[in-house]
């Protein structure tokens, strides 16, 4: 695709401030995301806070207008969100979310190094913990969205709990 030199903003679209996740556009063949957003279940959305921007492209003969959202200052440019692949670091409390024992539905997302390991993910609703061991081998059932409880004490632990509708009755 090969930006046109008539690169502008529509006067609405540029005084509108957005947020990641906004659903700004329905996704059609005249209309392409750009930087700052990402297609996703046919909508265009925010990957940045700042302001929406629109301008005409050429790709293969055909103008298209592409969405972008822009921060508001040239330091912040440097800091976007986060795309596949994408090494980040950040702190997490991985003993709120499972625990060794634990059954789990996950979704296979890649590789380890030498192909017999796999990086899994239970980031969507469904997936998580399906049950457990306690701490004195007792069953742990789901009992909240975040939270199981032992069979036998009634004792309850945190965790990222799959969230299956028979399951968590």
């Amino acid at each position: 695709m090969s930006v046109n030199s008539s690169r502008f903003s529509t006067p609405e679209a540029s005084s509108k401030f957005v947020v990641p996740g906004d659903r700004l556009f329905p996704i059609s063949e005249d209309l392409k995301a750009g930087t700052g957003t990402y297609e996703l279940y046919g909508y265009i959305h925010a990957s940045l806070a700042g302001k929406l921007h629109m301008y005409t492209s050429n790709d293969h003969g055909k103008e298209i207008k592409v969405v972008e959202v822009r921060r508001e200052s040239e330091k912040d440019k440097s800091h976007v969100m986060p795309y596949v692949g994408c090494i980040v670091t950040a702190k997490i409390k991985l003993h709120q979310c499972v625990h060794p024992g634990d059954v789990i539905l996950a979704r296979v997302i890649g590789f380890g190094e030498n192909l017999s390991s796999y990086l899994l993910s239970t980031s969507e609703d469904e997936l998580g913990v399906v049950s457990g061991i306690g701490d004195l081998g007792e069953k742990l059932t789901p009992c909240s969205q975040n939270e199981v409880k032992s069979v036998v004490t009634g004792m309850r632990e945190p965790r990222k709990v799959a969230q299956i509708a028979d399951l968590n009755r």
